[in-house]
């Protein structure tokens, strides 16, 4: 009988000792690992590009949500470098050049009438277009040919100081929310910026549904774009009431301070020396304080139309799936995620139609029911005006709110459901998340974990 093709040989013990041989092992006679020895290595600061917002040799992210003025807002730094102008700070810039891939506007009737309208320097402005191959020509594709345009920047004389990527997503090729998968397809454009010492900004978008949340983990895809860059900005629009126009904040920054940021507005223009052709420019404003989830929070009091929109979806879903009583979160949870709604937007509704969650004993499981007939949507308060009341200002707090605190019995909750907890995307299912007050569990004795049981002083009903 003939043996069968799909079984293995049984293994010779000679092959697992060669196995085992690290001198044994089939490795290329060229490779090698290089190690260097610590003290050989010269301490240097930190090359600012725009001191304490980009660096040359890093990595950094300027995401937001759609219509916040991202591009424009890139641009207009761009422009400075060519220009030697001043940042939005008032400090000078040391003149440069620019290199600019975008995949989402065309140069001729945006990039280049916005830059144009920012003062720049056009001969120093180079537009990353296409590759040619043995095969001619083709669209540049910044996910195979980031280490060509390493080797364009290496033949550049200067070389360039800052690159934009627009959107910086499409340097992944594969899936773009796995963690290892954009690590890896990043790394060209990491070992380009440290070879060329050059500063590296890439575009990109917040997920929708996600207010609320640390700015870094709202980055569209993996954690790793947040993780990987150096610096995180954020781009947000400023609500009306508070005189409307948009902001730049430090969302994360590993190598200075990470809180801060600018004012700015768009102003629509008509390029004087060539007719009919409009365009938008940036103008900044004054300085910000506060870190980039409370400038956010404020910024983000009155949503945008596609966040209130889903927030009214996930409103309807829970009134429909409490119609008939109280139902258990996890089931909640299941069906949301079914049906296409992000938990942090569920949550949100959650909070705002005044829904309340208990437990049915000790083994019971956790749900949540619908609020009494008579009770009204959670008012949305403006970060402005949060913490104010304390000591002699207890007189501006809202009578209604300072009657509740009076009266509240605050019963014992896990964080998991406290509405102050957002889960982790990442393990949803391991009880793992952050706390939107960013109280430490270890201040909460005894919750120690997501899942303990806890008195929040923040708990409202």
């Amino acid at each position: 009988m003939n043996a069968r093709p799909d079984l293995a040989a049984p293994l010779d013990p000679n092959d697992l000792e060669r196995a085992a041989d690290p001198g044994a092992r089939s490795v290329p006679s060229s490779a090698a690992v290089t190690v260097i020895r610590g003290d050989s290595i010269r301490p240097e600061p930190i090359a600012w590009l725009w001191s304490g917002w980009l660096a040359r040799g890093k990595v950094h992210v300027l995401a937001g949500a759609p219509g916040t003025g991202k591009t424009s807002a890139a641009l207009a730094l761009a422009a400075t470098v060519t220009t030697g102008g001043r940042w939005p700070d008032g400090t000078r810039a040391e003149p440069g050049h620019v290199l600019l891939w975008s995949g989402e506007d065309d140069p001729k009737d945006t990039l280049v009438p916005r830059l144009i309208a920012s003062g720049a320097d056009l001969p120093r402005v180079h537009f990353v277009v296409s590759v040619t191959d043995e095969d001619g020509p083709r669209a540049f594709d910044p996910a195979e040919d980031a280490e060509l345009l390493g080797d364009h920047a290496a033949q550049m004389d200067p070389a360039p100081s800052l690159l934009i990527v627009d959107p910086i997503v499409s340097a992944v090729a594969g899936d773009s929310h796995k963690n290892a998968e954009v690590r890896r397809a990043l790394q060209p454009l990491v070992d380009l910026a440290m070879t060329r010492r050059c500063a590296v900004l890439g575009i990109s978008h917040f997920s929708k549904g996600t207010m609320g949340r640390d700015p870094v983990e709202r980055v569209t895809g993996s954690l790793a774009f947040g993780a990987l860059a150096r610096v995180v900005l954020a781009a947000a629009k400023l609500p009306e009431e508070d005189g409307g126009g948009r902001m730049l904040a430090r969302a994360k920054n590993n190598i200075g301070c990470d809180t801060g940021g600018f004012q700015y507005d768009l102003e629509t223009v008509e390029l004087g020396a060539f007719p009919g052709v409009e365009t938008t420019r940036v103008l900044w404003g004054e300085a910000l304080d506060g870190t980039a989830r409370e400038l956010l929070s404020k910024a983000e009091t009155f949503a945008d139309p596609d966040e209130q929109s889903l927030l009214d979806d996930a409103k309807g879903f829970l009134r429909s799936m409490l119609a008939d009583g109280p139902v258990p979160s996890k089931q909640i949870k299941r069906e949301a995620d079914e049906a296409g709604h992000a938990w942090a937007t569920i949550r949100r509704a959650k909070d705002a139609l005044g829904i309340e969650a208990h437990k049915e004993g000790m083994k019971g499981p956790w749900k949540w029911a619908p609020p009494p007939e008579d009770a009204h949507e959670t008012p949305k308060i403006p970060i402005s005006e949060q913490g104010a009341s304390s000591g002699n200002d207890e007189h501006l707090r809202d009578g209604r709110a300072q009657e509740q605190d009076r009266l509240i019995n605050r019963p014992p909750v896990t964080c998991e459901t406290c509405r102050h907890f957002t889960p982790s995307e990442t393990s949803p299912g391991a009880g793992l998340g952050s706390c939107r007050i960013d109280a430490p569990a270890s201040e909460r004795s005894p919750a120690l974990w997501p899942r303990a049981e806890h008195t929040c002083e923040d708990w409202r009903p």
